[in-house]
């Protein structure tokens, strides 16, 4: 029988991150994914955040939502469960530049979509389908595991960045000062623009 290595779903280390995150350079939700791994967010956290929820002037954030499908009502925007979830954190310079990036993106995605432009209320997304929906966390994930094969590094399970509380957030992860992901201006909205393996 094959063997089966001893770090299968352990969290990447700050090399493996940064293959990943070069390879899905280019994606739509390259924004997420570096969340994901740098701040130690749940996938659901990172679907939930508002653009009211990002201070960039002060350069910090408070998750108080996540997405959340419900049986036989589908998706949901709710309130993180504890007050610890919804700490006020420090935002890195590096993820403040790619939401600054995300967000002209999503300009772009709604300059698209035109008319058939649809988000709720209050809602504010950042991180939308292309046509203003929510994004249910299911499909992230698997989007996600499609772009660690792509990439070829290792699979790991649920959020390959070690789960994290309050306090720990607190502190900058030692990832960002060894990040250098360049953005492809070419490729950006060509990814956009050409579908296929860049839309969930």
């Amino acid at each position: 029988m094959p063997k089966v290595s001893k770090d299968k779903g352990t969290a990447w280390n700050a090399r493996q991150a940064i293959a990943f995150l070069r390879s899905v350079r280019a994606h739509r939700l390259y924004a997420a994914c570096v969340l994901v791994l740098v701040l130690g967010l749940r996938r659901s956290e990172v679907l939930g955040l508002r653009w009211q929820d990002i201070d960039f002037e002060a350069g910090r954030f408070t998750p108080v939502k996540q997405v959340q499908r419900e049986k036989g009502v589908g998706l949901g925007l709710k309130d993180l469960k504890t007050e610890s979830s919804q700490a006020v954190l420090p935002l890195p310079e590096f993820c403040a530049r790619v939401l600054e990036e995300r967000r002209e993106l999503q300009e772009l995605e709604r300059k698209i979509a035109g008319a058939h432009w649809a988000q709720q209320d209050g809602h504010d997304l950042i991180f939308s389908s292309e046509h203003g929906g929510m994004i249910d966390p299911t499909g992230f994930s698997r989007t996600f595991d499609r772009l660690v094969k792509r990439a070829r590094v290792r699979r790991c399970s649920r959020s390959c960045s070690k789960t994290r509380s309050s306090a720990d957030r607190s502190r900058s992860p030692s990832l960002v000062s060894t990040m250098d992901v360049k953005r492809p201006p070419d490729r950006w909205s060509g990814g956009l623009l050409a579908g296929g393996a860049n839309r969930i």
